[in-house]
């Protein structure tokens, strides 16, 4: 009898003890899936402000810097490929891109349908010419965005965003090669100057030979182009 008593004893303390550790384990894997849904958050500016892709009442396709190095994207009209409803059209070389949303493009020397924006605030230039290596995230907004961008997005825009502040130093170099004498070589300098303040400053060189030939000079028709950037960030303690 004894001997049974023992195991009985044994057995509800077991019993006891499984329920005491089953409430923690219950919680240990709320909070697992807590981190990992807020890990997996997208945040975007499509409307001027922080939001949550999920909640935002617009198409938004978004890449960051890891989706970007990834997919080894080296500019926009590569960014189009991946992105469904968008294309990028170049009529005369860099500076006659087309960029076209839901069928509706830019007509070349009129107002356009589609905008470039550099955290929020238009761009005027080749949008070819911006190096992705200097933005965190590019969003492609689809629709309508005149009311939160202004003219010139009735079919959408596309929205650079700046990387955030650093705090040590960081320097990047990159050297792209291809057929037709392509090659562009792409530097940039990050890091911290002040309490608050850090700044970059790039560079890059883009050289194309070009698919055809000048019939009377022999010379190939290729392009060239030289972007120099700087930036600051500056974020003030209390806000």
């Amino acid at each position: 009898m004894k001997k049974f008593a023992d195991m009985s004893i044994k057995s509800a303390l077991m019993v006891a003890t499984a329920l005491v550790v089953t409430p923690a384990a219950y919680a240990q894997a709320d909070e697992s899936v807590a981190e990992e849904a807020n890990a997996n958050v997208i945040i975007v500016t499509a409307r001027k402000k922080e939001e949550n892709l999920q909640s935002v009442p617009v198409t938004v396709n978004v890449f960051g810097e890891q989706m970007i190095d990834d997919a080894n994207i080296a500019g926009l009209e590569e960014l189009s490929d991946f992105t469904p409803g968008f294309q990028l059209q170049s009529a005369f070389g860099r500076e006659g891109d087309r960029p076209v949303i839901r069928g509706a493009s830019n007509i070349l020397f009129s107002e356009g349908k589609v905008g470039f924006f550099v955290d929020g605030i238009p761009f005027v230039g080749a949008s070819t010419a911006l190096d992705l290596e200097n933005f965190g995230r590019v969003e492609v907004i689809k629709g309508p965005q005149s009311a939160v961008f202004g003219r010139g997005t009735l079919s959408g825009a596309v929205n650079y965003v700046s990387r955030g502040p650093v705090n040590d130093l960081g320097v990047d170099f990159e050297l792209t090669a291809a057929t037709h004498d392509q090659y562009e070589v792409f530097g940039r300098i990050a890091a911290p100057i002040a309490d608050g303040l850090s700044g970059f400053v790039s560079a890059s060189f883009n050289s194309f030979g070009g698919f055809y030939r000048n019939n009377e000079t022999g010379e190939r028709l290729g392009e060239e182009t030289l972007n120099i950037s700087g930036g600051l960030n500056y974020e003030a303690d209390g806000f």
